[in-house]
């Protein structure tokens, strides 16, 4: 048996966060009244220490690590930035390996599912939230001092968060298509994902594994905190499997998630 799962077994997922001190601290963006965080990335990084039955601490912020990215973690005065980079340090210091079970060749697939959620499905899901549906983004946050920052952030000015989303994928290349061609990346995205999964309870298989915490980082926020996203119907009128697997890891995982939520304040 893994050191992995002895502790999952022992772990209880919402005792893993805690509002006290912690050896972990998660610093991404805050809460929503949706979600316990409306970053896709925060969710992957808090459902994979979750998993891991790390106990930590979420601070939302939006201060960016000595990078300029977010989330970042604290973690015994040192910081650690970008999510890929987290897991593999935090697994190092916890001796965690959440894909014991499987094998090399599974172990690559894994990897590159989750190069294609979080190097390419990520960007349509950014251009729709971020470009397209801002206004609705807004509406999901809690009425407190973080919503009024965030308000300064996204405006449309030359350094507002549209003008730097627009500029990022236009040199990745995605942001030079037009709009349905964006849509259609996104869909066959999520349908690849959705044939591969089938019927299985997660994607490699009977249990869970590193990448279904990238998963519902970004199909978890799009089921749970997106719903008036063209992508949110697409996957509820197409893919079925894909929303009763976001509930399964949200109900394994996040037991409590609407304690998590934020209140409009």
């Amino acid at each position: 048996m893994s050191n992995e799962t002895a502790v999952s077994e022992q772990t209880s997922p919402s005792s893993c966060q805690t509002d006290g001190a912690a050896d972990v601290t998660v610093y991404g963006l805050g809460r929503s009244l949706v979600a316990p965080c409306f970053s896709p990335f925060t969710l992957k990084l808090q459902t994979y220490l979750r998993m891991a039955g790390i106990k930590y601490k979420f601070e939302g912020s939006l201060k960016m690590s000595s990078k300029g990215k977010i989330p970042y973690i604290i973690h015994k005065g040192k910081q650690v930035e970008d999510t890929s980079f987290i897991v593999e340090y935090l697994n190092k210091e916890y001796s965690v390996d959440l894909n014991a079970h499987l094998s090399l060749s599974e172990k690559g697939i894994s990897v590159a599912f989750q190069r294609l959620i979080e190097e390419n499905l990520n960007w349509p899901l950014t251009y729709e939230r971020w470009i397209l549906k801002y206004n609705n983004l807004v509406d999901i946050l809690p009425f407190t001092s973080f919503k009024k920052k965030m308000f300064k952030l996204a405006t449309s000015s030359p350094f507002g968060m549209k003008s730097k989303v627009q500029a990022n994928m236009h040199g990745h290349g995605i942001g030079r298509h037009s709009k349905e061609d964006i849509f259609k990346i996104a869909e066959k995205d999520l349908t690849s994902i959705s044939n591969f999964l089938g019927d299985k309870p997660f994607l490699m298989g009977s249990k869970p594994s590193q990448v279904d915490a990238s998963i519902f980082g970004h199909i978890g926020i799009l089921m749970f905190a997106a719903t008036d996203f063209r992508t949110h119907r697409f996957v509820k009128d197409n893919l079925p499997n894909l929303v009763t697997y976001c509930e399964r890891v949200r109900e394994r995982f996040w037991p409590d998630w609407n304690d998590r939520v934020a209140e409009n304040i």
